[in-house]
């Protein structure tokens, strides 16, 4: 029977819920269970024989958004942090205010995920701010509050607004909102992974002049400028690259062979870069140049590229190049530098 075919990969076989799971579908649709409700008030709190560790709480959140929508009612449960631990709020489409995220980040999170939580105001920044000393990520958005031009004054004076010190992996959402309002100086020193995707660069680009550790930026659909390229190309340490375009015409550079050329010769490290719906591919004639050898002998030698602005990086491809939708056909030429395309 040796020679017997599997007909089907025992990987992708269904595996059946868990009892533990099972117990928590069990709990979300019974609350009663390990709650009581407070009558005057109106809140559910856990009773008095609970205690919780952080493993159970955040699966139990991630279980009730499987059913329902996280409510302010839910978050005032975990506002005993004795009973409750959570290192981990990850809410997505959820009715919680402020309030509610407040009973949430006194439990000094590590890692914060609020996506589409509509009912959020400006407020909530403060109180991920107050609450941020073990804060490593931050993903918010898309933002449904508008900053006051005038708050900017007494962001520049305070010198932050989301005081992290910590904080490693920052992503914001929200299409056209400028960067000043969410990033400032030196609170975020340390940040290694930003994306902010969609956000727009205008008169904004002294909020990022600190961040001189980055090693993976994301600026997807964000108009460029020269001081945004100038930015990004002080950033020395960056493995990993996202300029990519929806917009064909936000897409267009003026100098796309000299502005890809900086960009590549500047970050030394860069592994990947992701270009997609630009033009910085230039127009498709391959590019003859003369490159000196890493040798004693300093001997010189021709190399063609089908990229102008990546010729520095024949003998050295890049592991991934993203060209999805690029002007005049990149995708399909031959001489391209990259091990992915």
């Amino acid at each position: 029977m040796s020679d017997e075919i599997c007909l089907y990969d025992t990987t992708y076989d269904c595996v059946p819920d868990s009892l533990f799971d099972i117990c928590l579908d069990y709990i979300v649709v019974n609350l009663n269970t390990i709650t009581n409700f407070d009558r005057e008030t109106r809140w559910r709190r856990f009773k008095e024989d609970v205690i919780l560790p952080s493993e159970i709480c955040e699966k139990f959140i991630r279980a009730y958004q499987k059913k329902y929508r996280i409510n302010d009612n839910i978050a005032n449960m975990f506002r005993d942090k004795y009973r409750t631990r959570l290192h981990r709020v990850r809410l997505r489409n959820s009715r919680i205010t402020d309030e509610g995220l407040r009973c949430l980040m006194e439990h000094k999170p590590y890692e914060v995920e609020l996506n589409q939580c509509e009912y959020l105001s400006q407020a909530s920044l403060e109180i991920i701010s107050n609450n941020s000393q073990n804060l490593v990520s931050l993903k918010f958005g898309p933002l449904t509050y508008v900053f006051p031009q005038d708050d900017e004054g007494i962001y520049r004076q305070r010198g932050y607004i989301i005081y992290a010190p910590n904080l490693k992996r920052l992503t914001i959402q929200r299409r056209g909102l400028a960067i000043f309002p969410l990033l400032l100086l030196k609170p975020l020193q340390h940040l290694t992974h930003l994306d902010l995707s969609e956000c727009t660069s205008a008169g904004s680009i002294w909020a990022l002049n600190e961040m001189t550790n980055l090693r993976y930026l994301v600026l997807h659909a964000v108009p460029w400028t020269k001081d945004l390229i100038d930015w990004i190309s002080g950033m020395r340490l960056l493995t990993h690259l996202d300029i990519s375009q929806s917009n064909e015409r936000h897409g267009k550079y003026f100098t796309p062979n000299e502005i890809l050329t900086q960009l590549v010769e500047s970050l030394t490290e860069l592994e990947s870069l992701d270009i997609s719906g630009t033009n910085l591919a230039g127009t498709g004639a391959a590019a003859v140049s003369t490159v000196q050898q890493g040798t004693s002998d300093g001997m010189e030698y021709e190399v063609r590229c089908d990229i102008p602005g990546l010729v520095s990086r024949v003998n050295r491809p890049l592991e991934f190049l993203g060209l999805y939708g690029t002007h005049h056909g990149a995708c399909k030429r031959h001489d391209i530098p990259a091990k992915v395309v």
